[in-house]
């Protein structure tokens, strides 16, 4: 677990660090060999190639996952999170250098 430091009642003290509020934020984008995914638990993750082809789906447990994306063909992917009835897109371009 990652701990951050504050206060209280003006003691020291550390506190867990939690998993990010937004459910998912991935990088570098565009990605080469690895897409990193940082999610609050429990979000749905499916990403899709150009052709709208299932490339990598999952339920989400620690607050970083990497994906292996080194032998995905160049091109434009879409990264789906549902968490609860919330569902957001995002375009994730695969660029081999």
């Amino acid at each position: 677990m990652i701990y951050g430091t504050s206060e209280i009642d003006g003691l020291p003290c550390q506190l867990p660090r939690t998993a990010p509020a937004e459910p998912t934020v991935a990088y570098p984008n565009p990605a080469d060999a690895e897409l990193v995914l940082e999610q609050a638990p429990g979000v749905l993750l499916t990403v899709y190639n150009s052709q709208g082809q299932i490339v990598h789906s999952g339920k989400s447990g620690p607050p970083f996952e990497k994906i292996d994306t080194h032998r995905w063909p160049a091109g434009l992917y879409y990264l789906h999170t549902q968490r609860n009835q919330e569902i957001r897109r995002q375009q994730i371009r695969i660029e081999h250098r």
